[in-house]
């Protein structure tokens, strides 16, 4: 049987630095159940653009592909678009500049 609400919220823990979270369900659980109020945070030069920055593509890809990379970003914790601009832009920086 469910312990009858208090009215408490339930103390978090406090968080002296962030772990390495490995999928956005790992990170979801772990925000929820620390205090990072005192975490001393730095700007993180992240290459993917501002939602404004985005552009709509169409690519032509199998059902059996779209399948896999649903599958592979469910196991990540991610949705299968985010996944796959992911896939982009490693592929994207990890190649020499066109001269």
């Amino acid at each position: 049987m469910a312990k009858p609400r208090t009215g408490k919220a339930p103390r978090l823990a406090v968080a002296e630095e962030i772990p390495d979270l490995q999928s956005e369900a790992a990170a979801a659980h772990w925000y929820d159940s620390h205090d990072t109020s005192r975490l001393r945070t730095e700007p993180v030069d992240d290459h993917t653009p501002a939602r404004g920055g985005l552009e709509t593509i169409a690519v032509r890809v199998s059902r059996v592909e779209i399948e896999e990379l649903k599958l592979r970003a469910k196991q990540l914790g991610i949705g299968y678009t985010t996944y796959v601009r992911m896939l982009i832009n490693r592929h994207v920086l990890r190649e020499a500049p066109i001269q």
